[in-house]
């Protein structure tokens, strides 16, 4: 059993992280604020997890930490409308975990990235040996935030280079990332009966499975000793036609509340307009695979979305 900080325990993708290793490691989490839903979670969901907020607790420095896990990481959205709040609270957050190294000298850490480090066009594959050349401010601020975590924690880091995760919240309280892609074709299939894209649904994504990531963080929490490379892509290896992927979801959604939920389009084009790659090779080494079915979490997405309508 490992004694695990997640910093972003309480986000979309942290708090199902966190329930996800809180029954099989000692895991405490760490936010800069939270909500009444957030509280009713942890007391409800994970009552063995302990919490404290930033600068609120000398608890987060306790030095028999075996690992850190960032997740506390800038969405596309607060980079598209706070850049400069999201710039500071991101080079804030790397330094409170270069700090954390120092205090611990065992101490290890897991940081979430994002494959839009690479940027938009690399001839339909991103190997996680690619040149970095991201092209809007979301990749330039994680490509800033990768350079300053391996600059200052060396081998003892590990960076995933995340595709687009998908599964079921853990609680109502999203914050802008209720704006994600997946989570709004489901907020709208349940709230509207309709999904409106802003695109024309021609582009494509990699999405990948909430329970893929779980396995993969268990695998390189288990085997970070025998790991040279400090970055690994985390994704499916495969993209999926935009509109393809909608149509599932209101399909499944239709389904359920016995209706037809309808697909509309946009009029704006998808920066990926066509097919790509992108690879895994590291984890694929280490023997994870991505197994998961990217649909398989719809219905308890969905019945969330009702919950907080009905609310």
């Amino acid at each position: 059993m490992a004694k695990i900080l997640i910093k972003g325990g309480l986000g979309y993708i942290g708090a199902r992280l966190t329930e996800f290793l809180s029954k099989h490691h000692e895991v405490s989490i760490i936010s800069r604020t939270i909500s009444p839903s957030q509280k009713l979670w942890l007391r409800t969901r994970v009552p063995n997890v302990t919490f404290a907020l930033v600068g609120a607790s000398a608890g987060v420095h306790d030095p028999s930490f075996d690992w850190v896990i960032n997740l506390a990481t800038p969405s596309a959205e607060e980079c598209l409308t706070q850049f400069d709040l999201a710039r500071r609270n991101c080079i804030s957050n790397i330094n409170s975990c270069s700090t954390l190294l120092k205090e611990n000298p065992t101490l290890r850490i897991l940081h979430f990235s994002t494959f839009h480090v690479y940027g938009k066009k690399y001839e339909g594959i991103y190997e996680e040996t690619s040149a970095l050349r991201p092209v809007n401010d979301y990749g330039r601020l994680h490509k800033e935030a990768e350079e300053k975590i391996l600059s200052e924690c060396g081998t003892r880091a590990t960076i995933f280079r995340c595709t687009n995760i998908v599964g079921a919240p853990a609680h109502l309280d999203l914050g802008l990332q209720e704006k994600l892609f997946y989570l709004d074709c489901c907020r709208q299939a349940v709230e509207k009966g309709m999904i409106k894209l802003k695109t024309d649904g021609l582009g494509f994504r990699d999405f990948l499975p909430m329970e893929d990531v779980f396995a993969a963080v268990q695998l390189i929490l288990s085997k970070r000793a025998s790991i040279s490379a400090t970055i690994a892509n985390l994704s499916s290896g495969n993209s999926l036609s935009i509109i393809d992927f909608t149509r599932q979801i209101a399909k499944k959604a239709g389904e359920e509340q016995g209706i037809i939920v309808t697909v509309a389009t946009g009029l704006e084009s998808d920066s990926f307009s066509e097919p790509f790659t992108v690879t895994n090779s590291l984890l694929k080494k280490l023997g994870w695979s991505p197994l998961g079915d990217l649909f398989n979490e719809l219905s308890s997405t969905f019945a969330s979305f009702r919950i907080k309508k009905a609310a």
